[in-house]
Order: C-alpha cells, then sequence, then structure tokens
C-alpha cells in the first residue's frame, strides 16, 4: 500500500465544502471513496454519504466501482478493514459485489481472509458469489476460510442452519 499521512475528519470536511474537484481517478492514490476509506482511520457513515451526494448517483455509482492498482474497489478496501454500517452504504451505492477488487479477489474473498464473520455473513446475504472465476484463475471463499475455523465453519454449516436449509425432524442412524 502507499506511505501518504491518513487526514482527519476535519480536513475531509474542509475538501467536501470547498469544492475542490473530487471525481478524479488515479492508479497510484486510487479515487475520493477510496481515500475517503484509507485515509479516515473510522470514516463514518456521514461523511461517505455527504461524499456520494456531492458526486452525484451516476458518478458514484461509477467510482464505487473503479479499481485502483494499490487499493482495489472500494468494497474490497472496506471489506477488509470498515464497519459493516460503511459496507452497507458502498453497496446501496451499486458497488458490484463481485468484482475483483484486489490480490486477494473480491470483497469476500478479503474479509474472509481478514476474519471479519459479519462482512463474510452481509456479503453472502446479499449474494456475493462464493466461487468467481477471472482471467483463468479461481477464486473460492471456502478455500480462502481454512485458515479461519469460524468462518470456515459458518461457511460449512451455520449458514445453511441459520437460512433453515438443514433443520428438519430428519433422524440420522448410524449402521455398523
Amino acid at each position: 500500500m502507499n506511505t501518504f499521512h491518513p487526514c482527519d475528519l476535519h480536513t475531509w470536511c474542509f475538501l467536501l465544502n470547498c469544492g475542490a474537484e473530487i471525481s478524479h481517478c488515479s492508479n497510484k492514490f486510487g479515487n475520493a471513496i477510496i481515500q475517503a476509506l484509507y485515509s479516515v482511520s473510522v470514516p463514518p457513515t456521514g461523511l461517505l454519504r455527504r461524499l456520494f451526494r456531492r458526486l452525484g448517483p451516476s458518478l458514484t455509482a461509477e467510482l464505487v466501482n473503479w479499481e485502483g492498482y494499490e487499493f482495489g474497489t472500494p468494497l474490497y478496501l472496506a471489506s477488509m478493514k470498515c464497519g459493516i454500517n460503511v459496507i452497507q452504504l458502498l453497496c446501496a451505492t451499486r458497488a458490484n459485489i463481485d468484482a475483483k477488487g484486489g490480490p486477494e479477489g473480491t470483497a469476500l474473498m478479503v474479509a474472509v481472509q481478514a476474519a471479519r464473520l459479519e462482512v463474510v455473513r452481509f456479503l453472502i446475504n446479499c449474494e456475493a458469489s462464493i466461487v468467481v472465476v477471472k482471467d483463468n484463475q479461481v477464486f473460492s471463499a471456502v478455500s480462502a476460510a481454512w485458515h479461519h475455523r469460524s468462518i470456515e465453519e459458518w461457511f460449512l454449516v451455520r449458514r445453511f442452519t441459520e437460512r433453515n436449509f438443514l433443520v428438519g425432524s430428519s433422524s440420522f442412524y448410524i449402521i455398523a
């Protein structure tokens, strides 16, 4: 990742209020959405909502799906470091949930590797693909979960019981 200094919330408020051009995209530094997610230690949803209002719906949809060289997509970055409310906001702005957003694959893959079960559950409930093929590479969230027992268990058992797929009155018999 880049080594630039994070700015505080007051700096972001100033930049939004002064009318600076914020629609620029750079392979090195990303765009305004990526910078808001990366530079503020805990980006509040209010800041992102103001940024989205300033950009407008069409430019927000474009920038929320833009993939930078160093940072990936905003949803990918948020799945790695932000709270669930930020991820919900990005998904509400038509973020492509299955876009390959960085080296680990999709936002779901990076959430799995960061052991963020709440984010994994949210993305799966938003119908994120568990297996994604891009450029002849196969990315699987289940295989990425092998380092994290709780996420692997959720993928293999609990996600089905939460949705009542495995619940019933069936009995199991062991035949020796």
